[in-house]
């Protein structure tokens, strides 16, 4: 599912294949405090993050374990000295929690800014796709994960005059 305008903005109406990244995502801003937590649509737990750096750097890890999207090349940089990172291969860490036969949208009705984001490509080492902003009912593109921070960066400094 491409997230537009016309396909409705009710989140649970849309098909949502197991090959595709689908991710919920909230935030709360507390003053300069920022965190929250997100979950791929086929998982059951949420993981919790406490910055913005810690937020893309579990999301990669996410989706070098699902491997979806797969991405266009691997990472060559050393992230931790290890040989098998140096020869390109990257562990993603802890097992993945089993995923679910169908997309579970339970644990959207908490506080905070929610966000529905869909990552449908990882080419030239950053992300594409677009996010919905849940809260607002707004729709936005996305070509890089700066960019993808600099939408998230508006709703923080705004808290809810976006564009």
């Amino acid at each position: 599912m491409i997230l537009t305008k016309q396909t409705g903005m009710d989140i649970t109406e849309g098909y949502y294949p197991k090959s595709d990244t689908y991710i919920f995502i909230r935030f709360d801003f507390s003053g300069p405090e920022f965190f929250g937590e997100f979950r791929h649509l086929y998982m059951d737990t949420y993981q919790t993050f406490q910055t913005v750096s810690g937020l893309i750097y579990r999301l990669e890890l996410l989706l070098e374990q699902i491997k979806l999207p797969a991405a266009d090349f691997q990472c060559r940089k050393d992230w931790n000295g290890s040989a098998a990172r140096k020869s390109g291969h990257r562990s993603a860490g802890a097992l993945l929690p089993p995923l679910l036969d169908k997309p579970s949208f339970s644990g959207m009705e908490k506080g905070g800014d929610l966000f529905f984001l869909h990552i449908r490509y990882r080419q030239n080492s950053s992300w594409q796709g677009e996010i919905r902003w849940l809260n607002k009912k707004r729709d936005f593109t996305f070509r890089s994960a700066l960019e993808l921070l600099m939408l998230l960066e508006t709703v923080y400094i705004r808290k809810g005059n976006i564009l």
